[in-house]
């Protein structure tokens, strides 16, 4: 019997006004490490200056699209005023204290292709993340997902809304199976290609059986997770956690407990720790060992840092795609006294987004990088630093290691990447969070 409890929590809104703006994401490029000078090739889309806050709308294929030239939009939190080309929503301490008036659906309407419901920015936010989706991310952003905890959040600065999930009555469970399927999709063809284990889709649908509370004996249940013209085996069951702590002998590649593949630039072994050579560009490297479901978390401990220089660093990636450079990434980079700025970072088709707006962080810590539905949270000695609502990478069943510019001096060990926990029983929860 699942229990129904309801709270409602109240949180203190920040004092300070922002204006929310409706506008293009901003291509820059780094040329030149300020500290010293070396060249490096740092190209990224950014949000504009003075944000605080941000939530990405674009679709994959915009988001994977490098610069100059910006696709699709963002909605992005100022401490300030943005000039032309982005679209004033309104002003307040969080977007739940910002109306929408019908002049300002009309300009969300006009960039975004969809006429979003809600008296108020939060609501039209979590309508186009639910009801104005497109589960293909082909026409529109992604939907939001719920996490293996069946919770469904949206984080966006100072204001969350965390509410219960199940298929069974959430107005949003459509959205969410027809996800379910692009995935379960994407995860067949690329086993058909020799990508992944043939058995790693229906070792994906076991993991969903759990994380959506769906019995693994009634079949009719959880083939609703499968398209119709794929359906026919059976579930395989699922336990994966992989480790790597290349203690093997040095070498030109990273194989040693795992196998790995340097899908950018060039890495090795050295010493019994992995370390990225590349000077001036990125070095990604993907393990070739795949994780049962999407909902995981990679982490790495950076044992050797880069001083002060701020543009080199490295981290963990998780959703890493099995045929492309795609994956979430806790990206720490040097800085002064030990620290450096550490921030979460996309990179879709090998172009990089920064979702967070990072803080600082020692260096020589371990970094983590957990996927969560459309909860992205990065680590850091094991505390949560940040958390970013993002939908556009809800594949992926492979975890790595990034490096930006290593220049042979970042050095990493202990890699260790698993599946997340399936809830403990079946409550829920129906959390209502006014900011």
């Amino acid at each position: 019997m699942k229990k129904l409890l309801l709270f409602l929590l109240l949180f203190a809104a920040p004092a300070q006004a922002q204006n929310y703006y409706l506008g293009p994401w901003v291509w820059v490029v780094t040329t030149a490490d300020p500290e010293n000078g070396d060249v490096v090739n740092d190209a990224r889309w950014e949000p504009p200056a003075n944000t605080v806050a941000s939530i990405d709308l674009r679709t994959p294929a915009q988001a994977g699209t490098p610069g100059p030239t910006a696709q699709g939009f963002g909605l992005f939190a100022v401490n300030g005023t943005l000039g032309t080309g982005y679209f004033l929503l309104g002003s307040g301490a969080d977007i739940s204290q910002v109306s929408i008036n019908n002049q300002r659906r009309n300009g969300w309407e006009s960039r975004l292709g969809y006429r979003p419901a809600g008296a108020t920015l939060a609501a039209v936010l979590w309508d186009m993340l639910t009801n104005g989706a497109d589960a293909t991310g082909a026409s529109r952003v992604k939907p939001l997902m719920p996490g293996h905890d069946r919770r469904l959040r949206l984080f966006f600065g100072g204001f969350t809304r965390d509410e219960a999930f199940a298929l069974d009555w959430h107005p949003h469970a459509e959205k969410v199976i027809a996800v379910e399927r692009e995935n379960f999709r994407q995860l067949h063809e690329d086993a058909l290609a020799g990508l992944l284990p043939s058995d790693a889709p229906m070792r994906y649908v076991d993991v969903l059986t759990e994380k959506y509370g769906v019995a693994k004996n009634d079949r009719a249940a959880w083939e609703q997770f499968i398209p119709e013209e794929l359906r026919g085996p059976g579930l395989v069951a699922h336990a994966t956690t992989i480790t790597e702590d290349w203690n093997c002998t040095d070498s030109t590649n990273l194989d040693c407990d795992l196998d790995w593949t340097e899908t950018t630039g060039d890495a090795e072994i050295i010493g019994n720790v992995a370390e990225g050579n590349n000077s001036g560009a990125h070095v990604y490297a993907r393990a070739e060992s795949d994780l049962s479901g999407t909902d995981h978390y990679a982490q790495v401990q950076i044992i050797g840092g880069g001083g002060t220089q701020t543009t080199r660093g490295a981290g963990a990636a998780a959703r890493f795609a099995g045929a492309a450079n795609t994956f979430y990434w806790a990206q720490q980079v040097g800085g002064a006294s030990g620290n450096g700025t550490f921030r979460l970072f996309k990179v879709v088709s090998g172009t990089p987004t920064a979702l967070g707006t990072g803080s600082s962080q020692t260096q020589l810590a371990v970094k983590k990088v957990e996927a969560n539905g459309s909860t992205i949270k990065i680590y850091s000695g094991g505390t949560e630093r940040e958390s970013v609502s993002d939908t556009a990478i809800t594949t992926g069943t492979r975890t790595g290691v990034a490096w930006i510019n290593p220049n042979g001096i970042w050095d990493v060990d202990n890699f260790e990447a698993a599946d997340l926990a399936a809830p403990a029983d079946d409550t829920v929860l129906q959390t209502i969070m006014i900011q």
